[in-house]
């Protein structure tokens, strides 16, 4: 038997510092694919003032060495100098990152996620709207 201790730690590194693009298209599988058909798009979905700086977006495309890729659609108000920044930057930046090539929409509600869906209804009747919405949310981060 061995002793295990004191455990030998690597030198401490911001927390998903090695999650990058490249990563999770390798562990998805995804490889170096990119969209190209006219009837693909993705989206995020942003609540209670979460926006993002276009610019930022920019610099994480330069970083990992992807293919600018504006945003092709902001649905909702986009505010950055009056809202909470964080999750609705990474949640845009991975989404263009993995979703190489793939038309982009962010849409933000101040509210909270019923009051989007009520939106979101409305919007596909009027509108050529997402046909597919996949999400996630949770209180993980709050604590």
């Amino acid at each position: 038997m061995t002793d295990n201790f004191p455990l030998h730690r690597r030198q401490a590194e911001e927390p998903g510092s090695n999650i990058t693009p490249q990563v999770i298209k390798s562990l998805y599988k995804i490889g170096n694919r990119v969209g190209g058909s006219k009837l693909s798009s993705q989206a995020v979905a942003e609540f209670e003032q979460a926006y993002f700086y276009p610019s930022d977006i920019l610099e994480f495309e330069k970083l990992y060495n992807l293919p600018i890729q504006p945003i092709a659609k902001i649905i909702g108000p986009n505010d950055p100098e009056n809202g909470y920044l964080g999750e609705a930057t990474l949640d845009t930046e991975y989404i263009i990152g993995v979703g190489t090539n793939i038309p982009s929409w962010v849409t933000t509600n101040r509210f909270f996620v019923c009051c989007w869906c009520c939106c979101q209804q409305s919007y596909s009747h009027t509108h050529q709207g997402v046909l597919y919405w996949n999400s996630r949310f949770g209180f993980d981060h709050l604590g």
